[in-house]
């Protein structure tokens, strides 16, 4: 169980700490960039051009359609079988924390999910728009790019869902925590 609750803090960290997340990773410069940018508001008209243009980084779309990918992977893989008790609540880490890990790495930014989805109704509209675009080939377009998502998104969710054992000296197997 610890893992997932460290899961949550760290999401709660990345939305309360973003400017300075940035700053730490990549100096006082890209923080002012970041903040300087406009922010994908939940009321917009264009909700789906605004989410497409605060994404313009490759590895950081990779990131974002793995966790979407994973996702629904582990949706799938929960009643098919039978994972950890807490598997389910990894879905929002799985699903966020790729993402905003290219945000913050790679695109220098903070996530537009804090701006537009203030509002039920605008992470609504944020997150359709983000599997339109996965679904529709509008985020990634290379072979290796959905490999790479795919690969990533099979990954978190093996980690997710595969129970701890380790062995004994004599060979058999127990189960941890």
């Amino acid at each position: 169980m610890f893992p997932v609750l460290s899961a949550y803090l760290l999401m709660v960290l990345a939305q309360t700490s973003g400017p300075e997340i940035i700053e730490l990773l990549h100096g006082s410069k890209a923080k002012d960039a970041a903040l300087s940018l406009d922010p994908v508001l939940p009321d917009s008209t264009n909700i789906c051009a605004e989410y497409e243009a605060a994404h313009f980084n490759q590895v950081s779309d990779v990131l974002h359609c793995a966790g979407m990918v994973a996702l629904l992977l582990l949706l799938i893989a929960v009643p098919l079988k039978p994972p950890p008790r807490n598997a389910i609540l990894w879905g929002p880490p799985i699903y966020y924390l790729p993402a905003w890990v290219g945000h913050y790495c790679f695109q220098k930014d903070i996530p537009a999910v804090f701006s537009y989805g203030t509002t039920l109704h605008g992470w609504w509209m944020g997150e359709w728009c983000a599997f339109k675009q996965l679904f529709s080939g509008r985020i990634l377009s290379t072979s290796i790019e959905w490999v790479s998502a795919l690969v990533l998104a099979i990954g978190f969710v093996q980690l997710v869902t595969t129970k701890n054992t380790t062995r004994t000296c004599d060979g058999q197997k127990t189960k941890q925590g």
